[in-house]
């Protein structure tokens, strides 16, 4: 219905809010897992498309954030027993999740998937 796609809309754009709004005192690991599990997330065809579209920009803004900010390393933050849990439950759910860590890693994945597509 209309008024689920507009709640999942407004849930995936909220968590992408008070993410990039708590940058610096959010885990890296966290972070990247909730990025890679949007991206996999948007990519469920059974999803409305402004739902999938809303999980794809989510991923894009974290990959933009994380390149802009070079010195996360410096700042490593462990991952709370909150977000350890969300962690978990979302690698649980996709467990074929794939992990992407650098640029070639997304570049590589997207291409592997526009072959499938045979665009």
């Amino acid at each position: 219905s209309i008024r689920n796609e507009e709640l999942l809309f407004y849930c995936v754009t909220s968590l992408r809010h008070v993410i990039l709004h708590k940058w610096q005192s959010t885990a890296t690991e966290y972070r990247n897992v909730v990025r890679d599990y949007m991206m996999a997330l948007g990519l469920q065809v059974a999803l409305p498309r402004t739902v999938q579209l809303a999980c794809f920009t989510t991923a894009v803004a974290f990959w933009k954030r994380q390149w802009n900010k070079r010195d996360d390393s410096a700042t490593s933050i462990p991952v709370s027993p909150e977000e350890g849990t969300i962690v978990d439950q979302m690698k649980q759910q996709l467990p074929t999740m794939v992990s992407l860590q650098t640029r070639e890693d997304l570049f590589y994945y997207i291409e592997s998937l526009l072959k499938l597509s045979d665009v």
